[in-house]
């Protein structure tokens, strides 16, 4: 600890997700989502009943595909009138502070 009797804690990590495959009805087609990792990370400052943490998540701001749904997914649920491929893109870099107080 520090001459205080705070305490700094350091913590990292990394998701990862392999290459996968999309949503698609179909025939002989699969689209293919690439493998990604993401680095995460942060530092926290304790202090009696206090917790100070500042966080990043996607430290990197790795861009990527969440989710992928081939137009005839959507076809199939009845939205063939507006269906369209459709993908999610994954969140970018988020920075953070959190605040705990211990009663």
């Amino acid at each position: 600890g520090l001459e205080d009797g705070s305490a700094l804690d350091f913590n990292a990590g990394i998701v990862a997700k392999g290459d996968r495959k999309g949503s698609s009805l179909t025939p002989g087609y699969a689209p293919t989502l690439s493998a990604y990792y993401l680095v995460n990370g942060g530092v926290t400052w304790r202090h009696d009943q206090w917790d100070l943490q500042l966080w990043v998540k996607n430290l990197f701001d790795k861009k990527y595909w969440n989710v992928y749904l081939d137009k005839s997914v959507l076809g199939a649920a009845g939205l063939g009138a507006i269906a369209t491929d459709l993908g999610l893109i994954g969140d970018g870099r988020r920075i953070g502070v959190t605040a705990t107080y211990r009663f």
